[in-house]
């Protein structure tokens, strides 16, 4: 049997989410969103969705969303429904490590599904400044995609430095709380960034 529609509404230019309890109500608050749609799997045991079959993309229907649900059913999981980004340029992964030795490290690197494949990546110590910031941006592998690569629109590498800088100031404000941070993907997109997943363990303190 169908799922019954509701009516179509226009798309916001932020991404949108909303959490569901199950496959009924998610695909009705896909509805709410507007088709396009990602879904994914919520829950501590989830750290990496994609690997886990948690997360399904480009979702165009009620019972596409559903279908999908019914799918993440095994994982004993609530469901986050998102807008889907048009558009997208390039995804990076941003990340946040710590080393005995020197502390936090900001990491830049090509992301989604191929970071592990292009290994396409550099590292600053922080604090480090915008300027540092959009060099190594510039410097990876991807940087003429982001500018545009055989007459296709580039990214707003501007919003992406902004962003980044903005989570490396706050590493450096509260980095103490910080073990590790890692954003993948941060969705580059033609105006605007977008980041899509987040990944965040606190550290551990002792107290004597």
């Amino acid at each position: 049997m169908a799922l019954q529609r509701g009516p179509s509404r226009h798309r916001h230019p932020d991404a949108q989410g909303v959490l569901a309890d199950d496959a009924t109500e998610a695909w009705k608050k896909a509805e709410e969103i507007g088709f396009p749609v990602v879904l994914k799997g919520v829950g501590e045991h989830l750290l990496h969705k994609t690997e886990m079959g948690a997360v399904a993309v480009n979702l165009k229907t009620p019972e596409d969303v559903a279908a999908a649900a019914f799918r993440m059913s095994g994982l004993d999981c609530r469901f986050l429904i998102e807008e889907m980004a048009q558009d997208i340029v390039a995804e990076l992964i941003v990340g946040l490590s710590r080393d005995p030795l020197f502390g936090l490290f900001l990491t830049i690197g090509a992301g989604g599904i191929f970071v592990e494949i292009m290994q396409d990546s550099r590292a600053l110590l922080l604090p480090a400044s915008r300027g540092d910031i959009r060099a190594a941006l510039m410097s990876l592998r991807i940087a003429p995609i982001l500018e545009g690569y055989r007459g296709k629109p580039g990214g707003d590498i501007e919003a992406a430095v902004d962003a980044i800088a903005r989570l490396a100031d706050h590493a450096v404000k509260s980095g103490d709380k910080i073990e590790e941070l890692d954003i993948n993907p941060l969705m580059i997109l033609p105006k605007g960034v977008l980041a899509v997943d987040a990944l965040l363990r606190p550290r551990k303190v002792n107290h004597v």
